[in-house]
């Protein structure tokens, strides 16, 4: 992927005699002109501050708005902030972040969190096993009440449909990370060579990373030694909605075998039939338009090393 054009502030050099640093831990902040990200740097500095482990900070302003640097740059000993010349979206934000870190392991989050606690021991051993993709937190709200945020799922006539459970465990599967917020393995992502697609909503871009992870034999797992408090509302599951052009065009990209997207012929044609029967012709038009829009979709499930029941059976493994 050609990364987008950008320039980069910095209080510290990325290279020593020539060598590029390395660091245990970057964490990547994305923002925007609308973020108020006060909170969120507060726990990123008193995080940073209090760790043995090397860690950066990397900044990425999505929007390229004016935001007063000179007091981040004198606070954080190792600080990058990253400005596109033109503003990106979610599929450019996170390949952009993972490229330029320091570190094996980056931590992606949004103004939406403040960091509790990481355990950096801990979560080098789990990825130091190798199968490990991504790292999800346990996440609590304003009142430590506990946000589910681990995610099952299932697909019925080739659609998706997810569910958020709160269940007790060192370390649990999910689907995927709901949230912008979650430690990715590096080099399983460069390695896999993954690429997302460019959605309105960056939750189906997260979808397809999820779904991607595990196709390519890696787990997401949420771990009980790394946990933030959601500063924003939860969101929604994802279910059926033929309302949604990013859930449809989502499906038809993603499930293409004759298993995962058997049925999904006479589940549309229904639809189509109930929405004609009372002349809801513009929902069709916007429905047969976002089918349409998907284009000419190769056969993704038949060059991945996991197949999609393998991956789907062991995402709900462990809900008993």
């Amino acid at each position: 992927m050609v990364l987008p054009d950008y320039t980069e502030l910095s209080n510290f050099s990325t290279r020593k005699d020539g060598k590029k640093l390395t660091v245990d831990l970057s964490v990547c902040l994305v923002i925007n002109k609308l973020s108020d990200p006060v909170d969120t740097i507060n726990s990123i500095y008193h995080f940073t501050s209090q760790t043995n482990y090397k860690t950066e900070v990397l900044i990425i302003n999505v929007d390229k708005e004016g935001y007063k640097y000179d007091r981040l740059l004198a606070s954080f000993p190792q600080l990058r902030i990253l400005l596109p010349k033109e503003k990106i979206s979610f599929n450019q934000v996170l390949p952009l972040g993972i490229r330029e870190s320091l570190a094996h392991y980056v931590m992606i989050l949004t103004d939406d969190f403040k960091i509790k606690s990481v355990d950096m021991e801990i979560l080098q051993t789990y990825f130091s096993q190798n199968s490990t993709g991504i790292l999800i937190p346990q996440i609590t709200g304003e009142y430590d009440e506990i946000i589910p945020n681990i995610i099952k799922a299932s697909v019925k006539n080739g659609f998706l449909d997810t569910v958020s459970i709160d269940k007790q465990g060192t370390a649990l599967s999910s689907f995927y990370a709901k949230y912008p917020c979650f430690i990715i393995n590096k080099d399983m992502f460069l390695a896999r060579n993954i690429e997302l697609s460019d959605y309105e909503d960056h939750s189906y871009s997260l979808l397809e990373l999820g779904l991607r992870v595990w196709r390519e034999s890696y787990m997401i797992l949420q771990v009980s030694n790394y946990k933030v408090r959601l500063l924003s509302a939860p969101k929604q599951d994802v279910h059926f909605d033929s309302n949604n052009p990013d859930y449809i065009r989502f499906n038809y990209s993603s499930f293409t075998g004759q298993d995962s997207a058997a049925g999904r012929g006479r589940k549309i044609f229904g639809i189509v039939l109930k929405w004609a029967v009372t002349f809801r012709f513009g929902k069709i038009g916007r429905l047969l338009g976002a089918i349409k829009n998907v284009g000419d979709i190769p056969k993704a499930d038949e060059k991945y090393p996991v197949d999609d029941r393998t991956v789907f059976r062991t995402v709900n493994g462990d809900l008993d």
